[in-house]
């Protein structure tokens, strides 16, 4: 039983650490597939969270973006809304951007409208209320560049939370096989107490009918 109580806190101890590993790991292949270092993507995402977003939220408009630009780029398709907000904009050499630029120059732009577009064209190129918000005062953006300046993220990081992710996941596999060869090992203590329980449950019985018996009299 001590050495199932080890194994568990081991693993718990290897989920936690794994947990914290996976988020700069998530942050490196996001930000591969945006085209951009993982330590902008920190930047966008803590921004996001300054001014009232969620990194999630900043994430998807990102994704939106560069899915769209590498479309059009692949296709020369450029009938996403993403490419009608920036044509409606005047932003006229889109079509060259990634999505990064591409979504860096509609939230500039935007303080330059009125409320009712800032809005419409906001959500057309996948951005929330709190981002809208904020970028319609022309603040996001400087956010963003204030918060990439303060990512601690950086190529070495990626590299050893990469390392540590597939090390994480090989001791995962072996105490996985250690708590379940641990398990084996419990079944005939567990079987044992079973059938010493069984065996005691008679002398139960007959100590509670003396109970009753003695109550009855009393």
């Amino acid at each position: 039983l001590g050495f199932a109580g080890i194994s568990l806190s081991l693993m718990g101890a290897v989920k936690f650490v794994d947990n914290m590993t996976r988020s700069v790991m998530g942050l490196s292949i996001q930000s591969k597939m945006l085209g951009i270092s993982a330590r902008e993507l920190d930047g966008w995402q803590h921004a996001a969270q300054a001014v009232g977003s969620t990194p999630e939220a900043i994430t998807s408009a990102l994704t939106n973006a560069q899915n769209a630009a590498n479309t059009a780029h692949a296709t020369g398709d450029y009938s996403a809304p993403i490419y009608q907000v920036a044509a409606r904009m005047g932003i006229n050499d889109a079509f060259k951007d990634d999505g990064q630029t591409l979504i860096t120059k509609i939230i500039q732009g935007l303080p330059k409208l009125n409320k009712e577009q800032q809005y419409t064209f906001g959500n057309m190129a996948g951005l929330d209320a709190a981002t809208i918000q904020s970028a319609s005062s022309g603040q996001f953006i400087p956010e963003v560049q204030k918060m990439t300046r303060l990512s601690s993220v950086s190529s070495g990081e990626e590299q050893g939370a990469r390392r540590l992710t597939e090390q994480l996941a090989i001791l995962d596999q072996r105490m996985s096989a250690l708590q379940n060869r641990l398990y084996l090992y419990l079944i005939p203590a567990a079987n044992q107490l079973v059938g010493e329980i069984d065996d005691a449950i008679p002398s139960v019985e007959k100590l509670g009918s003396v109970f009753v018996k003695y109550g009855n009299d009393f």
